[in-house]
């Protein structure tokens, strides 16, 4: 959160109070996801990929130049780890496997 002076103190998304993707995802150390590191936000649903009680979605974690995890936004289990460069074919290859839309 903002201190008023430039600096910055915690994260307020990363205290679990506000969900992610709600505006304004101005948090220089998250960007809105309450991660620390770059995230591509989907709406892939994790019940689809592992774990059919989880009522979260799959994230892009990207934790290096080479290294990415698609982790759940809910319960933080780690459903793959992929290359950086494989990280959006993976993505995009799991939603083409759902049954559903997730995007209009």
């Amino acid at each position: 959160m903002e201190l008023g002076d430039g600096n910055y103190s915690g994260c307020l998304f990363g205290w679990g109070d506000v969900p992610p993707f709600e505006p304004p995802c101005d948090c220089p150390t998250c960007n809105g996801s309450g991660i620390e590191g770059s995230v591509i936000g989907t709406a892939i649903p994790h019940a689809g990929f592992g774990d059919p009680e989880s009522c979260g979605c799959l994230n892009g974690i990207i934790f290096s130049a080479d290294r990415a995890d698609i982790t759940c936004n809910e319960c933080n289990a780690v459903v793959r780890s992929v290359r950086l460069e494989d990280l959006q074919r993976t993505l995009a290859e799991m939603e083409f496997a759902l049954d559903v839309c997730t995007e209009m």
